[in-house]
């Protein structure tokens, strides 16, 4: 699967973007629309969001559902304690992995078939393939996209609106790589307010997920231009 997600800081709070393309595996040029936007609020805890680009998108959907994959009693003003997210969050999470047959045969040490980003209302966090737990201060990437993300990211000027500020990420990425493609999804992480932009239609449909799948949200429309 060749998508990207990214989570920036903002004035206004921290975002967290994913698009809906993927690369059918045994089809390299094929381009496709996805069902989701692999993209979840963690089960049981407030405001804390994942998302995962790799191998075996069904995963995303069974991690959308595991309970208990985050203690809520580590969780204090918005952050999560990174002791707690290393010591026994990161092995829990390979161990579902092994268990979907989603870690490298072929690497001497453990690694995943994937990234992830875990944010938090005050966090931005890696997950990189070996496990290893980065905290970003402003901006992450993961996907096949993410170098793009980086240079689209740095160069960009903060726009005092954070949808704004996502298009104008996503259109440089969505310029320089095949492999992202609107919509996008963008989630406030704060409060969360999630966001499906359609670039060509240029409109934003509003709605507050529950815990899982989205669907049976009331909608409405708010025009971008």
């Amino acid at each position: 699967m060749m998508s990207t997600g990214f989570a920036f800081r903002h004035s206004q709070g921290i975002f967290l973007v994913t698009d809906s393309m993927y690369v059918g595996l045994l089809d390299p040029n094929s381009l496709k629309q996805h069902k989701h936007f692999r993209q979840w609020k963690v089960t049981g805890v407030d405001n804390i969001y994942m998302s995962y680009q790799g191998e075996m998108n069904y995963f995303s959907e069974r991690l959308r559902f595991t309970d208990d994959l985050i203690d809520k009693r580590k969780i204090q003003n918005g952050r999560i304690d990174l002791e707690y997210v290393a010591g026994t969050f990161i092995p829990r999470l390979f161990s579902l992995m092994e268990d979907h047959k989603l870690l490298d045969p072929e690497e001497k040490s453990e690694s995943m078939k994937g990234e992830f980003l875990l944010v938090t209302p005050r966090q931005i966090m890696l997950i990189a393939h070996n496990g290893y737990v980065m905290e970003q201060d402003k901006f992450a990437s993961i996907g096949s996209s993410d170098k793009f993300a980086y240079a689209a990211y740095s160069s960009a000027s903060e726009n005092p609106d954070p949808f704004r500020f996502a298009i104008q990420i996503m259109d440089t990425i969505e310029n320089h790589s095949r492999y992202a493609r609107y919509p996008i999804m963008v989630t406030d992480v704060g409060n969360g307010t999630t966001s499906i932009i359609e670039k060509k239609k240029q409109y934003q449909r509003h709605f507050t997920p529950f815990e899982g799948v989205f669907g049976n949200q009331e909608m409405g429309l708010i025009q971008l231009g």
